[in-house]
């Protein structure tokens, strides 16, 4: 599928220095749309997300995501678009990460009909921490869709709901105790997740007053809350696995842990400025008080 195409790659790269760069980026873009979708998507998020990340942690996040990670990562190697250090960390020409951000800041100029999709637990924190940081993101003038009601109307979300996260650019999960006790809100989280693959669409969560490795490995009063979850429905276990994909899946994305701020307040203004930023000017997220990344090579290793 693809030997023709890394033998072209291998005679340009070795010209990189002497073409001018903007026919190299046109000659860049044309090798990228070589590779079929799976790979493209694992190249822009590997470009946005990954560059200096350990190999392991990358292909388990991208296996978590749904993708064949160590596959992808074998052949963008192969295909020269990715190279692994001595260290196992992930690495890429500068030229090739700058078009990879150049494509991925094109499509999030997308007509989105909101900018914050919420998911959360109600029953725990609408009536506080969810209702302050509404108000402080709508204050804002930033377009937010929350479900006020979370009320758990028939066995799947609405297509009401399934549109507002296709329509929004990033989805906030807020992880509470008793999030996964909820089935409307893991059909909630596997949407989203969907969305994050197919679409490429920004997830943030929030940890509330809950330990992201309990969300993680589903364990601990949040795993004991979706352990109720599971024998309450009868679920599937397919619909189980899906679940746990996507708990999984969030769980190992960077986010704010509460319990590393002293206020609400405190927390919902990084969260504010966070947001702020990419919108202006599409910069990478990296919280104040990141987890996620930390807590997963820790269990690796």
């Amino acid at each position: 599928m693809y030997m023709t195409f890394s033998a072209d790659w291998e005679r340009i790269s070795s010209k990189l220095r002497s073409i001018p760069h903007n026919n190299l980026q046109d000659i860049l873009k044309s090798c990228y749309e070589g590779l079929d979708k799976s790979l493209k998507d694992t190249f822009l998020d590997i470009c946005c997300f990954f560059i200096g990340k350990d190999r392991s942690y990358v292909v388990q996040t991208l296996n978590d995501c749904g993708f064949c990670g160590e596959m992808y990562i074998r052949i963008l190697i192969e295909l020269k678009f990715i190279t692994i250090d001595k260290n196992n960390k992930l690495g890429m020409q500068a030229v090739l990460q700058e078009m990879g951000q150049e494509i991925s800041h094109k499509r999030s100029k997308a007509k989105w009909t909101y900018i914050v999709f919420l998911s959360f637990r109600g029953k725990e924190t609408c009536r506080s921490f969810v209702s302050r940081l509404y108000a402080t993101l709508t204050n804002a003038s930033i377009k937010v869709f929350m479900d006020d009601e979370k009320l758990e109307r028939g066995e799947n979300i609405s297509a009401s709901l399934m549109s507002a996260i296709e329509g929004s650019r990033i989805s906030l999960v807020i992880f509470s105790t008793n999030y996964a006790r909820s089935k409307w809100c893991l059909e909630e989280l596997e949407k989203i997740m969907e969305c994050q693959k197919t679409m490429h669409e920004e997830v943030l969560q929030i940890f509330y007053d809950v330990d992201p490795s309990e969300v993680q490995h589903q364990r601990g009063n949040f795993g004991e809350a979706f352990q109720q979850l599971i024998n309450r429905t009868s679920a599937s276990k397919y619909k189980v696995m899906n679940w746990k994909r996507a708990l999984t899946g969030a769980a190992n994305l960077s986010g704010w842990d509460s319990r590393s701020y002293s206020t609400d307040v405190e927390v919902i203004d990084d969260i504010l400025e966070t947001i702020t930023t990419k919108i202006d000017d599409n910069m990478l997220f990296v919280a104040e008080h990141p987890v996620g990344v930390e807590f997963c090579a820790r269990d690796m290793s």
